[in-house]
């Protein structure tokens, strides 16, 4: 079995793997992990704990005009958002509004200031945003079968 077996048996198991406090492999599952998996893991434990390690350098995305401005706009419409659960997109639905507008501000003054930040996501939430307090549809990206 290879590294790779031996993980995606682990995720169909309900498997997860961690790095504890102590710098260790720490697994955890709902049953004992399939035969052979513990074996494989072992054999690969430092190629494990080194894909699991946080990465020295975040990723970053070069934030494009639009989203700066995108940015610059939900800073200055943030009290406009709901306060109860709604339904940005339809497929999209904010729970928790307040912990939503938190993390787009953080994400939004990361853009500002040029540290990392998520990615494309926040530009689409944003415009999806846009798009709802001024009252438009967005059409429904993906159909349902029939």
């Amino acid at each position: 079995m290879t590294l790779n077996e031996a993980l995606l048996v682990c995720c169909e198991a309900g498997v997860r793997l961690a790095v504890g406090e102590d710098g260790k492999l720490r697994l955890t599952a709902p049953s004992a992990p399939p035969a052979g998996v513990i074996e494989v893991l072992g054999q690969h434990k430092a190629e494990i704990l080194h894909m699991l390690a946080p990465s020295p350098r975040p990723v970053r995305y070069p934030p494009t005009e639009l989203l700066r401005e995108l940015c610059r706009w939900f800073l200055a419409h943030r009290a406009d958002v709901p306060r109860e659960s709604f339904r940005l997109t339809p497929w999209q639905q904010v729970s928790d509004p307040e912990k939503w507008k938190d993390a787009l501000e953080d994400e939004c003054l990361s853009v500002l200031v040029n540290r990392p930040y998520r990615g494309a996501g926040l530009e689409s939430d944003l415009q999806a945003l846009k798009c709802y307090l001024a009252g438009c549809e967005l059409e429904q990206r993906h159909e349902s079968p029939k």
